[in-house]
């Protein structure tokens, strides 16, 4: 299957490019978030990591699913919600 990128026209210099400053740019607000929010109150995080979270399952949901439900539609919705309970279940472990 031709990414949506590729079936643009775009060259995969571009699409390499693109991925590149996507992965710089989260690590470099990773790093911020890290800095400003180190001492916060486990609210102020609670709520980033929602924000985060929801910006996260809305790409998801946006980009990823429909190419994904192209091939299997049944399954589509309920590997995302088994994925999510997966992500939330390992980022619990070892909490009390």
């Amino acid at each position: 299957m031709r990414s949506a990128c590729r079936a643009a026209g775009r060259s995969v210099t571009y699409i390499f490019g693109l991925w590149s400053a996507i992965t710089i740019l989260s690590g470099a607000a990773a790093a911020l978030g890290a800095a400003f929010l180190g001492g916060a109150a486990a609210q102020v995080v609670a709520t980033a990591s929602a924000v985060a979270a929801g910006a996260l399952l809305t790409m998801v949901v946006n980009t990823i699913v429909p190419e994904a439900a192209e091939g299997e539609q049944r399954l589509a919705g309920v590997l995302v919600v088994v994925g999510l309970l997966a992500a939330f279940t390992l980022s619990n472990v070892g909490e009390t």
